[in-house]
């Protein structure tokens, strides 16, 4: 890699957006730099209480003015000292993930003699497979329609899936892998970098089940958890540059997320995208009606829990596909002490001051339960997110945060695309989002994402199940 020797670009009034940066984040509790200044002892015992995503955050330090006077390579280089740290924590959460997986297969009554466990080590075998086992016109797997049954819908989005399905199953098999999963034939162009991405993802298929079809359990590769991290921070970065120093363009900037948050327009989606930030802190604004506040005082609370929810987040995640959505709502109330009649009506829940939520996964506390089946989006899927209980009381409950997906196979396939970008438009528009960022912020999401990538290198694919 060429030698990056120019330094970080700075916008105008940056002293100001750092002063405003500082005041959230202690007012979080997260001071820049300050695990870097402790003494060795005392730092690994405030990393043992902080999340897998805060740790991450922490030793990113982008608000160090010191550490964005220097050069990228140096910025880079801090990197290396802290990969212990992280890799250590990510061994540590698929260790916990590996044994919530094996108490869903309990719960939700799959069966083990019936289980089979694939490894993927590219997103072209992943899709293979998995869209033989959804399409019953493959009959070297169990027949389930879906597909099919996406092709003959009047739904428009949901035709174009399926029509969009099919045709990469065809080009899928035309693409060749070698023993190591490698592609050595590809059809070219966007499906053969689709089919040849490289992606650490394992599905657990149960296909006698009557409720569950399978569970997909993966961490995100090192690029995605680097890039996604990145794009998060210069956001709220470039939000509250806005919010405090161009607010007529701020709030024309929100005003533009309800306009375009449904279209199906891939420019205008990207806008929905960066946009979506600004519109939440701008209704906070309108909310507020403390006289005599500025705009920042007003909207202070939404960005210290942007910080805190948006962020600072984990990685350590199982989804769950059910048959249909009422199979859904019979594993959500499996799960959860919260009971619903229907799918639609699952909770959107988080606790209030003092109050735990007990699951029924044995030694795990619920902390927050999101339904976006109640929402109007083009898939739906209820999130439980976990933490893990002390094993002894006079302990602090585990730090790090793990989430089960629940959602119905056809909404599935909505999300199947890659492993690592969600629906198969998304990096096609995630890319154009970043391109679409201020200069001053293209530069910075560039050494956020490089930096992470290199605490991440040395990374390396678990078994999370050993059944």
């Amino acid at each position: 890699m060429a030698k990056k020797t120019s330094k970080l670009q700075k916008p105008a009034k940056y002293n100001g957006l750092v002063k405003a940066r500082n005041q959230i984040l202690d007012a979080i509790g997260l001071t820049p730099g300050h695990i870097t200044t402790l003494p060795m002892y005392q730092a690994m015992e405030e990393i043992s209480t902080m999340t897998s995503g805060r740790l991450m955050y922490e030793f990113l330090d982008y608000a160090n003015e010191n550490k964005w006077g220097h050069t990228l390579d140096d910025v880079m280089g801090e990197a290396q000292s802290y990969q212990d740290f992280v890799l250590g924590r990510i061994d540590t959460g698929r260790d916990v993930l590996g044994g919530i997986v094996n108490s869903l297969v309990e719960i939700v009554g799959m069966r083990k003699k019936n289980l089979r466990l694939e490894r993927y080590s590219s997103a072209g075998s992943m899709l293979k497979e998995i869209f033989m086992f959804l399409n019953e016109d493959q009959p070297e797997n169990s027949r389930r329609g879906i597909i099919k049954s996406l092709c003959r819908s009047k739904n428009e989005g949901e035709n174009e899936l399926g029509e969009s399905m099919l045709e990469l199953i065809k080009l899928a098999r035309t693409t060749k892998f070698d023993e190591d999963g490698k592609i050595i034939k590809s059809p070219g162009g966007y499906v053969g970098n689709l089919m040849s991405s490289p992606t650490k993802v394992e599905v657990l298929y149960d296909s006698l089940n009557k409720d569950v079809c399978f569970q997909i359990f993966r961490r995100k590769s090192n690029v995605r958890i680097a890039e996604k991290l990145a794009y998060r921070i210069v956001i709220a970065e470039e939000a509250l540059y806005d919010l405090l120093f161009n607010f007529s363009s701020f709030e024309k900037q929100a005003k533009l997320y309800p306009k375009y948050k449904n279209s199906t327009n891939s420019e205008e989606r990207i806008k929905a995208r960066r946009y979506k930030l600004y519109d939440q802190v701008y209704r906070a604004i309108k909310k507020s009606r403390s006289p005599g506040k500025t705009n920042f005082q007003k909207a202070f609370d939404t960005f210290c829990k942007v910080y805190k929810d948006f962020i600072i987040d984990d990685f350590f995640g199982v989804k769950i596909g059910t048959r249909t959505r009422n199979a859904a709502l019979r594993v959500y109330n499996q799960l959860s002490p919260i009971h619903a009649t229907s799918y639609e009506s699952i909770p959107n829940w988080k606790p209030g001051e003092g109050i735990t939520l007990e699951s029924k996964i044995p030694g795990y506390t619920i902390v927050e339960i999101d339904n976006h089946a109640s929402q109007d989006r083009l898939s739906s899927m209820v999130q439980i997110v976990l933490r893990k209980e002390a094993s002894d009381k006079n302990r602090m409950p585990g730090p790090d945060l793990y989430e089960i997906v629940i959602q119905p196979v056809k909404d599935v396939t909505f999300d199947m695309f890659h492993p690592e970008i969600g629906h198969f438009r998304y990096e096609s528009e995630r890319k154009a989002a970043v391109e679409d960022l201020k200069p001053w912020n293209k530069k910075r999401f560039e050494a956020y994402s490089t930096y992470l990538e290199k605490m991440f290198e040395k990374v390396t694919p678990q078994n999370i199940l050993e059944l």
